[in-house]
């Protein structure tokens, strides 16, 4: 006697969609910290960095859909990593959300000139960060375009930082 062998069935394409990927670029370890334990809580994956030489490292593997990036890091500063993205390939190059202690308008306005889509200052709420998440992820979102930015501010802001 022969068993009735039934063929497998076809492979359904799967209709779960993946987390979305975010990286955390910030050097304080407690800050990564508690920025994952936000996210994870809303069903992101989460991946930490703590300089901008390893978030650029984890941009060409992980390909991050959003990047949280801080500007005061060792080794590779926000302003850095976000002028470096520029020669990375679209399809890796994360939506940036900056979040950092540096609250001036011209860090704000170089950030969001360079590409940054959203500009959010130190401390932060979880829910001011999960709703910046979604906006970032959301369609509508893009990178700020044509905001009237005075270079020449920016440029006397930077030189009295440098003084001081």
């Amino acid at each position: 006697m022969v068993a009735n062998r039934d063929p497998l069935p076809p492979a359904q394409p799967s209709t779960e969609k993946r987390a979305a990927r975010i990286l955390v670029a910030d050097d304080e370890a407690r800050i990564r910290l508690s920025l994952r334990a936000c996210l994870e809580t809303e069903g992101y994956e989460v991946i930490e960095a703590s300089d901008g030489l390893i978030a650029l490292e984890a941009i060409i593997k992980e390909a991050p859909d959003v990047m949280i990036l801080d500007l005061a890091m060792p080794n590779l500063d926000g302003l850095r990593t976000i002028d470096s993205l520029s020669g990375v390939h679209g399809q890796l190059k994360p939506k940036i959300i900056v979040l950092t202690a540096w609250g001036s308008g011209p860090a704000m306005l170089r950030t969001l000139g360079m590409g940054a889509s959203l500009f959010l200052e130190k401390p932060i709420v979880p829910e001011t960060l999960r709703a910046a998440v979604r906006v970032a992820l959301s369609e509508e979102s893009d990178p700020a375009v044509g905001i009237p930015i005075d270079w020449s501010e920016v440029l006397r802001e930077e030189k009295k930082r440098e003084k001081n």
